[in-house]
């Protein structure tokens, strides 16, 4: 994942990274720019393939987001150099590569190995729901959402990507998606994150606030971005993951349903 800038029109060719899809998104633009004979324009994501020669022209004043993902790890998009995404999406990527990045700087002591694969995984799974906006099809979502939320509770505290989860249960990732989308009215990776976020509640509730930080304690469960999760933690259960560190040991909690999904 990086960023670039230029303030002096360029022309960029070359080979993509192999066995990788770029997807190169377009956040300040000033002129005319053209990504292999075609306009470039706001919301447009560029997609580099290793069977794609890279032939950018670049406007006077040129901003890109880009971020490499492994091209296994994605289902949709390969077959194509361009896409327009609805704005909603194209803000969700730049708003989490923006954070990844403060919190990368700011606090790089948080990015173990662990966390790191936790962060690439979630930019697949964005990148994932962007390019699969719209995609149907949906088998038997009772017996597969069973057992894929029976396989999500037994690796919370792994690095888990859906073609992973797909593989292991047999099913492709659409079709998983639907599923899901069907039974809880969310993503197979938001689903992970409600069952992370109460496990890091009953964990939280245990802890020693004397000897533990709650970014220690979250850590283990995948979560980097704090200013995230305090957010998404005070919508699921009315307080701040601090707030539960620091109470009364003997005051029970109650979990909150997987279903309910931030």
């Amino acid at each position: 994942m990086s960023t670039l800038r230029y303030e002096t029109q360029v022309l960029a060719r070359g080979s993509s990274p192999p066995s990788h899809l770029t997807l190169a998104i377009v956040v300040e633009q000033q002129g005319t720019a053209r990504w292999r004979g075609s306009p470039v324009f706001p919301d447009l994501v560029m997609l580099g393939r290793r069977d794609l020669e890279v032939d950018l022209l670049m406007a006077p004043t040129f901003g890109l987001w880009l971020l490499s993902v492994p091209e296994s790890s994605v289902e949709c998009g390969v077959g194509f150099d361009h896409l327009s995404l609805p704005r909603q999406d194209v803000d969700a990527l730049l708003r989490f590569a923006r954070a990844g990045l403060t919190a990368a700087q700011t606090h790089p002591e948080r990015f173990g190995p662990a966390t790191i694969r936790a962060f690439e995984c979630e930019a697949i799974e964005l990148v994932q729901t962007a390019l699969h906006r719209g995609t149907p099809g949906l088998a038997q979502p009772d017996v597969l959402t069973a057992n894929l939320e029976k396989e999500l509770r037994s690796r919370l505290t792994e690095p888990v990507t859906l073609p992973e989860i797909a593989e292991t249960l047999g099913a492709s990732e659409r079709t998983l998606r639907r599923a899901c989308q069907a039974s809880y009215g969310t993503s197979p990776m938001q689903l992970l994150k409600a069952l992370r976020l109460n496990a890091l509640r009953s964990e939280l509730a245990r802890a020693d606030p004397k000897h533990q930080r709650v970014w220690e304690v979250a850590g283990e469960l995948g979560f980097w971005h704090m200013g995230q999760l305090a957010r998404d933690y005070r919508d699921l259960f009315g307080e701040l993951p601090s707030e539960t560190l620091a109470r009364d040991r003997d005051r029970e909690l109650r979990p909150s349903r997987p279903s309910r999904v931030v």
